[in-house]
Order: structure tokens, then sequence, then C-alpha cells
């Protein structure tokens, strides 16, 4: 899952320096990770009472699905600008 801001949602979008901010994380023979397919379905929200980012997302490894949440509490560091050929696309 990768991070990204624009002004309007609609165009001069930003991606984040440290994107993937999410990623599966492979399983090891030592430790059997969750997430080790494929992470989707986020959802986020930001939490004023504790003035932080609240992440949930969908994690798959062999045909085990299960909900991670992660969080952020302060800024989203650094951004750059998309490629121009890019500026039409979804994220």
């Amino acid at each position: 899952m990768n991070l990204a801001r624009s002004k309007d949602g609609l165009t001069q979008w930003e991606a984040s320096v440290e994107n993937p901010i999410v990623a599966p994380e492979p399983s090891e023979p030592e430790a059997e990770s969750w997430n080790c397919d494929a992470v989707y379905k986020p959802f986020t929200i930001y939490d004023e009472a504790t003035g932080q980012w609240l992440l949930w997302y969908n994690g798959r490894c062999g045909g085990l699905e299960r909900i991670g949440m992660s969080s952020l509490k302060g800024d989203f560091g650094d951004f750059v600008q998309r490629a121009e050929h890019a500026e039409n696309l979804w994220y």
C-alpha cells in the first residue's frame, strides 16, 4: 500500500518517499508471516483524541486472511511530485 496526497484530491499528486507504507512480509521457515501473499482493502481514519492516524487492512498468507492495524502519530514525512505521465492515474 502506498501513501499519496493532493491538495484538491484530483490533481498534482505527490507520493510518500516511504512507499510502500505496508507491504507483504515473506514467511521465513522459523517465523511465519500472517500477510506473506498480499495486503489490501485499506481503511484509514484520524483519531482526534489521540492525535494519530489508524490504518486497518487485510492480509493473506496461504488460505488464511486476517485484519491488521498500523498507526502513525506525527506527520507523514517527505513527498515527491509524481511524474507528469502518471498525473491521471488512480492510486
